[in-house]
């Protein structure tokens, strides 16, 4: 259906603004919280600007590993409880915003 790709797509802008370090741009956005599918549309293809403008310009990105969701209720209509609190995703997403940080520091050592 139509909410399971958009879903898909969430997910995936949220794994990859995770990547480059850009999850707050991801909020500022709010590709989730849009109230008509044209305002959907349009700040999905924002999002990926920022995120193919980073692909383009070989922008560090981080290998995450972990299963990483944004909307992980089963389909539309259902108000299932999410597997995950507020507090666990923002912790989660500190530490990758970190381990991002300390991927992407150009230390020179004197010798």
């Amino acid at each position: 259906s139509d909410y399971e790709k958009a879903r898909s797509v969430i997910n995936q802008l949220y794994l990859d603004s995770l990547s480059y370090g850009i999850v707050d741009k991801f909020y500022e956005k709010k590709p989730y919280d849009a109230p008509t599918f044209e305002e959907y549309k349009k700040q999905v293809a924002a999002m990926r600007e920022m995120i193919n403008y980073r692909t383009r310009n070989e922008f560090k990105k981080l290998n995450i590993t972990t299963d990483v969701t944004f909307m992980d209720n089963p389909r539309f209509g259902v108000r299932g409880r999410s597997n995950e609190t507020k507090r666990a995703r923002q912790t989660i997403e500190e530490m990758l915003k970190f381990e991002h940080k300390m991927r992407t520091l150009d230390l020179q050592t004197c010798s």
